[in-house]
């Protein structure tokens, strides 16, 4: 009999992104509508999350720091 293992991967709601994240709600559902951030993940009519390996990419890739003190988002 194998073991069934569950995934490693963690998910983040809305609030931790825009923790992570400087842009207002509106501004990322509008890159998540445009395809440019993540698409979250339903998992009720009012809960959605998303992958935080795909958050973290997206910093990654299109969040720069400069001077330790400015962030360009992307």
């Amino acid at each position: 009999m194998s073991e069934e293992r569950i995934p490693e991967e963690r998910f983040l709601r809305l609030p931790q992104i825009l923790r992570l994240i400087p842009i207002g709600k509106s501004t990322l559902l509008e890159k998540v509508k445009k395809g440019e951030f993540p698409k979250q993940i339903k998992l009720g009519s009012k809960i959605s999350v998303w992958k935080a390996s795909e958050v973290q990419a997206y910093i990654d890739n299109h969040c720069k720091a400069f001077d330790g003190n400015e962030v360009r988002n992307g």
